[in-house]
């Protein structure tokens, strides 16, 4: 399920090495964009995703934007669903979804960082921190809010929250738990796979504007496009990432972090309050985020 930027993409690859699970051909579906598009769209959906699969295999998809669409979940696959919700500290999250938008730039609010700065620049998060996070404008990882939320369509039991901290330092022992969760049996030896694309972020202005082409241009395919097209646009778009792309190893600083962590301290404690346990040593360190 998600949230964004929690290794949703890690635990996807892993799901999809258990052959008692059929994972989407597709990680990001986007069936929440679509669906109302057309009147056969759960056949349409199948079909793209689930074709020829066996029903003997538990079927899965991971869309982290979900997070925000629990009456859509319901009433598209009902409660008796297995929802998963990868929950990373917040203020690291934050700081990896910012370098993704910084990626992508397919917010003309966020291009315009570009344009002021020439470059990437330390100076864009704190725009962004307040033209976005602490303004309130957006709340994606004030988990509790969302978690509330499912828990209104879903029972406690048809939920697990993984802190991606944990499945981080105990790949093999939490993705046990996951697919005992899901109800199949545990591959042993599972591993969680690594994708280092975080890094990468728009070269300039010019380049923002066209990376901000090819988002769009990649969801349209997604919505639309056949597997066929969908592969080409990928390798031109890769291609075409060599030349708009460079490398940003840049952490979040220790003020920043500091700033993020007490803003989203209530929200913590909340969702410690769901998980019934504290999340002290693995967020913070202090007896609460401060």
């Amino acid at each position: 399920m998600g949230f964004t930027k929690c290794g949703t993409t890690s635990l996807y690859g892993a799901l999809k090495k258990n052959k008692k699970i059929y994972m989407s051909k597709e990680k990001e579906i986007l069936y929440g964009k679509w669906k109302n598009q057309y009147l056969d769209a759960p056949e349409r959906f199948r079909e793209m995703y689930f074709l020829g699969v066996s029903k003997k295999k538990k079927l899965g998809c991971i869309e982290p934007t979900y997070f925000r669409r629990a009456e859509f979940v319901y009433e598209s696959f009902g409660n008796t669903s297995k929802i998963l919700f990868m929950l990373r500290n917040p203020a690291d999250a934050t700081y990896s979804y910012f370098k993704m938008k910084m990626r992508r730039s397919d917010d003309p609010v966020h291009r315009m960082y570009f344009k002021k700065y020439r470059k990437y620049t330390p100076e864009m998060f704190k725009e962004y921190l307040d033209d976005d996070i602490l303004s309130g404008k957006d709340q994606r990882f004030s988990y509790d809010i969302w978690l509330k939320e499912y828990l209104k369509y879903f029972p406690r039991e048809s939920i697990k929250i993984i802190i991606f901290e944990e499945i981080i330092r105990e790949p093999e022992r939490i993705l046990a738990e996951i697919q005992e969760f899901i109800g199949v049996e545990a591959v042993k030896g599972l591993v969680l796979p690594h994708y280092n694309t975080g890094k990468k972020v728009s070269k300039n202005y010019f380049c923002a504007r066209i990376n901000g082409k090819l988002h769009k241009m990649s969801l349209r395919f997604k919505e639309s496009g056949t597997e066929k097209q969908r592969n080409r646009f990928r390798k031109l778009r890769n291609f075409i990432w060599k030349y708009t792309l460079i490398d940003n190893e840049e952490k979040i600083s220790m003020k920043e972090k500091e700033i993020l962590m007490n803003y989203y301290r209530n929200s913590i404690w909340e969702v410690e309050k769901i998980e019934g346990r504290s999340l002290r040593g693995i967020w913070y360190d202090t007896v609460h985020p401060a």
